[in-house]
């Protein structure tokens, strides 16, 4: 591990300060633009959140409704 960071250190020592500069600015524009974008993961639950509500929102429909017939007829609903 020391030497990974000997080996580090001197190419940073050897690296002309303009090039490092360049370097820095380059990897904070790319971290900015990922920071901005939400991760694939989060796109995916928001854009798939309302077809699983509606889905869920079918059967709890389909079984109120098939209790209230139930009632109706004056059949237990169980």
């Amino acid at each position: 591990m020391a030497a990974v960071q000997r080996g580090l250190g001197q190419q940073v020592g050897r690296a002309p300060h303009a090039e490092l500069l360049a370097r820095i600015n380059e990897l904070t524009a790319a971290h900015q633009e990922l920071a901005g974008k939400p991760a694939p993961s989060e796109a995916d639950r928001d854009r798939l959140q309302f077809p699983l509500t509606e889905a869920q929102d079918d059967p709890i429909s389909a079984r109120l409704a098939l209790r209230n017939m139930m009632r109706r007829q004056g059949r237990p609903s169980g």
